[in-house]
């Protein structure tokens, strides 16, 4: 199976969903989207590489508060349209561009394995 990589917040929350949308990730188990979302986005968003988290990480400045993870993953799905994660936060739908950081999949269920250790120097 092939491995592929998260970004989360320390504390293994989506480092961008927020409020209703958020999710809790586990190491060692499957998690999947919120269950209100609209069944073409009841999808979690990943990393192909680890080349591919890190360029987004470090394009987006947010490497302070940040982890990645490897990562397993189940039923790979067409990205969707993009979702404003801040109105998600409040439970709304809001449709912007389809603009996705490079290596992005789309997936059905998460599930942690192991913690990469990087130096974001």
């Amino acid at each position: 199976m092939k491995t592929y990589y998260k970004v989360v917040k320390t504390d293994l929350t989506s480092r961008y969903a927020e409020g209703k949308a958020e999710v809790q990730y586990k190491v060692g188990e499957y998690v999947c989207a919120p269950s209100w979302l609209p069944e073409e986005h009841k999808v979690l968003f990943v990393f192909k590489s680890l080349r591919s988290a890190k360029n987004f990480v470090q394009l987006m400045l947010i490497s302070s508060g940040v982890k990645i993870y490897e990562c397993k993953v189940k039923k790979i799905e067409r990205l969707p349209r993009y979702l404003e994660t801040s109105y998600l936060a409040d439970g709304e739908i809001v449709f912007l561009s389809n603009w996705f950081p490079s290596g992005t999949e789309a997936v059905r269920e998460v599930k942690l394995m192991r913690k990469i250790c990087l130096d974001w120097r």
